[in-house]
């Protein structure tokens, strides 16, 4: 490896041009630069001396290499340069010959790309060229092992969670998920410019690859991704008749990172008993920024022991050439909000609380009001969403399904979702009417009739769009609308009654209803369960 080129010069092709930021050349180079003269600002080349020739052609393609200058006179600024080299071609300065007999200089021509053209002079006092330049990240290199559905006492046993739904065979598959250790506390790292597309610092053996999304996966790719969160013991009982405990794994933090691994034709599961290697590395994100020469030794922080014996020799140090600048922390919740598209304001995709679960719930076109309610059912909370179905009582097989498979795409995960048929109240109503003078009473009881129940053109005041979920029953309203009817002078009383719960009673104010029924007054012969209209009259002709 080679640790530090002297620069020379092969006769006169290497002499810098006269620049503004540059001290003019009166003479060409000599063999050795003259250390008043400046490299110009611009080169996108150099000849490095090859010592004994060791350095064969093709050895510095594609490698990075850092142009140094330290200058002696401290006056003069001390520059560093990264740079790419595109080709390496070994050469000779005929004009310096060494040996006996005497041969040519061996030299090296190194050019790199017009991008990463020097930025600035450098003077030859001082001036280096190091090719002992090795990529690093920051951040702590860790092992994990998990297990598939096995019974290894040295491993991390997946997390077993229900996947989609095959609507073929009406079962769910098994989704498996790992949470790496310590990326909760110490974060995970990434690698990349740009923070929305970077790629994880993280490997799986048994030729897993991480894919962004599994969208695009088949069920033959072994792809697996990342999400937020962790997944860990959040709660433990003792069995008094078995020995081992009964431990409850679940979502316990946002923080972290959790492996999920395909089903259901996004990917390929791994098989039961599959005993994964995982290697990954932690992120400490804006930390990591540091000056120039602030990384100077390679060992643990805590145990003091280094990975690489060759340092160990006093000659060899490691060091940071150049500033680390590019360490960035992972977004906020905040600023997620902030950049996330307005349609992610208008329209939520994920149900939390229950008016989460009544707002998509009330997305297909058949519902016209939802209601959703939280149980504890033994072990976890269970959600039960009912729908109140446009223009019916009751809502269809295939309309439990699709709504069904619709909370089931927005639903907490590990949180089960049950659609519930709607309840209402069959509510039983008297109206005494008074007739105004010159109607006969008969029509005018037909047509308050109408106007309460309505037909199949006009919906009436007992229309089922007009009550849902608590809705309650307005006396006033109730009257304006009986009162509206041609040949009514007033109401002059009203009593309610609920099929199975109470008999009739005087409405006086409001009806109340719990939030969870519906008011329903069909007032069909044929179905007197659902709810029944009497009218009478007083008055008229």
């Amino acid at each position: 490896m080679i640790r530090q080129v002297i620069l020379t010069a092969p006769g006169e092709r290497n002499c810098p041009d006269a620049n503004l930021d540059c001290k003019p050349v009166e003479e060409p180079c000599a063999h050795a630069f003259d250390p008043e003269q400046t490299l110009p600002a611009g080169t996108t080349e150099l000849w490095v001396e090859n010592v004994d020739g060791i350095i064969p052609d093709g050895a510095w393609d594609d490698k990075w290499v850092l142009i140094h200058s330290e200058p002696e006179d401290l006056t003069k600024p001390r520059r560093r340069h990264l740079v790419k080299i595109l080709k390496g071609t070994p050469d000779e300065d005929p004009l310096d010959l060494i040996g006996d007999p005497l041969e040519p200089k061996p030299l090296v021509h190194l050019v790199w790309d017009a991008s990463q053209a020097l930025p600035f002079c450098l003077d030859f006092d001082g001036l280096t060229v190091h090719a002992n330049i090795v990529r690093a990240t920051a951040g702590e290199r860790r092992t994990a092992t998990f297990e598939i559905h096995g019974s290894d006492p040295t491993a991390i046993q997946a997390v077993e969670r229900e996947g989609p739904l095959d609507a073929t065979t009406g079962k769910r598959s098994v989704t498996f998920l790992c949470s790496l250790p310590d990326a909760e506390t110490a974060g995970l790292g990434w690698l990349g410019s740009d923070i929305r597309n970077t790629t994880p610092e993280l490997t799986l053996n048994h030729d897993y690859v991480w894919r962004r999304t599994l969208l695009d996966s088949t069920d033959l790719d072994p792809h697996y991704t990342l999400e937020d969160g962790t997944w860990r013991r959040v709660i433990g009982f003792q069995r008094a008749t078995i020995d081992q405990d009964f431990v409850h794994f679940d979502y316990a933090s946002g923080a972290g990172y959790t492996i999920r691994f395909g089903a259901d034709g996004f990917g390929t599961p791994p098989a039961d008993g599959t005993l994964f290697a995982c290697t990954y590395r932690t992120g400490p994100g804006s930390a990591s920024n540091v000056a120039a020469d602030t990384v100077v030794h390679f060992v643990h922080p805590v145990s003091n022991e280094s990975d690489l014996p060759l340092l160990d020799q006093p000659k060899l140090t490691v060091s940071n050439p150049l500033p680390v600048t590019d360490g960035v922390d992972p977004e906020t919740l905040d600023e997620v909000r902030q950049v996330a598209p307005e349609e992610f304001r208008a329209v939520i995709h994920r149900a939390v609380a229950p008016v989460d679960y009544c707002t998509i719930a009330e997305r297909p076109e058949w519902v016209h009001h939802a209601g959703a309610r939280f149980r504890w059912t033994g072990s976890w909370q269970t959600g039960f969403v009912t729908p109140d179905p446009v223009d019916a009582y009751t809502i269809t097989a295939d309309q439990r399904t699709d709504l069904t498979d619709l909370m089931n795409c927005v639903r907490q995960a590990g949180r089960d979702v049950h659609v519930l048929d709607p309840r209402f109240r069959a509510i039983d109503l008297e109206i005494t009417v008074c007739v105004k003078p010159g109607f006969l009473p008969v029509d005018v009881r037909d047509r308050v009739l109408l106007r309460l129940r309505g037909d199949s053109t006009n919906p009436g005041f007992f229309s089922t769009d007009n009550f849902t979920f608590g809705t309650p029953l307005q006396r006033l309203t109730l009257e304006a609308t009986v009162g509206s009817v041609p040949g009514v002078l007033g109401v002059r009383q009203i009593r309610v009654a609920a099929r199975g719960v109470h008999q009739l009673k005087p409405l006086d104010t409001r009806y109340d209803v719990p939030d969870n029924q519906i008011i329903r007054l069909a007032n069909d012969p044929r179905a007197p369960e659902r709810g029944s209209i009497k009218v009478y009259t007083e008055g008229g002709v």
